[in-house]
């Protein structure tokens, strides 16, 4: 009897592990759209989807003495230009951070990223960027990850 209990405790150890790693392992799922506004306007929002208990930094930060701001950056393309600055909506919190000792403004939950763009060609129908962040959980960072987007315009 005593085996079965400790191979039943051993074996659900493991699977937790491997649960709690994967978790950790992925902490932001990000999602990618275009929705066509007036004209030959376009609104490209990603989305990022933000485990319970980790962070996500602003593009918007005072110093770069701190975490690694997310990056957003549209691949150049003579038919694309970019409207004003991309848009930060979600569950924002803005003040002093014990891990870095600065100020900082970071994310919880979903949290979603805009940018206004012009389309100056009918034959562009995808645009492509790469997006740089990091999180953290407020014990630990995990390394800055850079990750290629697509988005389909049509």
């Amino acid at each position: 009897m005593r085996i079965k209990t400790a191979f039943f405790t051993l074996a659900v150890m493991l699977l937790f592990g491997t649960f709690a790693s994967a978790q950790l392992a992925e902490p932001v799922k990000w999602s990618f759209k275009a929705q066509p506004l007036v004209g030959n306007e376009y609104e490209v929002t990603l989305t990022a989807d933000i485990a319970e208990g980790w962070f996500l930094y602003s593009q918007y930060l005072s110093s770069d003495d701190g975490p690694i701001r997310t990056t957003i950056q549209f691949e150049k393309h003579p038919a694309l230009e970019l409207k004003g600055k991309t848009e930060e909506n979600g569950h924002k919190k803005e003040g002093y951070d014990q891990m870095f000792g600065m100020n900082v403004i970071k994310f919880t939950g979903k949290t979603q990223f805009t940018q206004k763009i012009v389309v100056k060609a009918a034959d562009l129908h995808l645009v492509r960027g790469t997006l740089q962040y990091m999180t953290c959980n407020g014990q630990m960072c995990m390394p800055p990850k850079d990750i290629r987007f697509k988005v389909n315009l049509k």
